[in-house]
């Protein structure tokens, strides 16, 4: 996972678009994890799965 911008298209109305919740699940179906970021958090989405996966965050 890199910190990217998002493109969107602002003809649609939207205003800002933001990554505040991914789903992993493993290729056997043994396990899933959902890290989501709180809505009061001012941590970006990618700074806060660097503190809950330190070591082994992607």
């Amino acid at each position: 996972m890199q910190n990217q911008a998002l493109d969107w298209d602002a003809s649609d109305g939207i205003e800002s678009v933001q990554i505040v919740m991914l789903k992993l699940k493993d290729l056997a179906g043994d396990g899933r994890i959902q890290l989501e970021v709180p809505a009061k958090n001012q941590m970006d989405f990618h700074d806060y799965a660097q503190e809950y996966f330190g070591e082994h965050n992607r």
